[in-house]
């Protein structure tokens, strides 16, 4: 995921009344439970550098350059074997086989 160096990213749904997907189960494990609760429960927010450090993007571009850049990344992917993304995508999720991001 290629994200603007100037973005914030943020789990503001506590702000409505309604409770996060995923909440905690995606956040705790990269940055740890203090950082997930306030973050949830606090609605604030993590800049593009704390956002690449945990591992929430995998590389962040210059402001207004993000469709220039996001591409490359984007276009590789297609010329993967389907089933086999597929499968990896799969064990990626929070409640896939191998649990990467909802391990406890």
């Amino acid at each position: 995921m290629v994200d603007d160096l100037n973005a914030t990213l943020g789990l503001t749904e506590l702000n409505l009344g309604i409770i996060p997907g995923w909440g905690d189960s995606t956040f705790a494990p990269l940055i740890g439970r203090a950082k997930a609760r306030e973050v949830i429960l606090l609605t604030n927010k993590i800049n593009g550098q704390e956002a690449l450090k945990i591992g929430r993007v995998d590389q962040l571009s210059k402001s207004g350059k993000l469709m220039d850049n996001a591409p490359g990344s984007a276009q590789r992917l297609p010329e993967m074997p389907p089933i086999a993304v597929s499968f990896v995508l799969k064990g990626m999720t929070p409640d896939g086989p191998g649990r990467l991001r909802g391990d406890r």
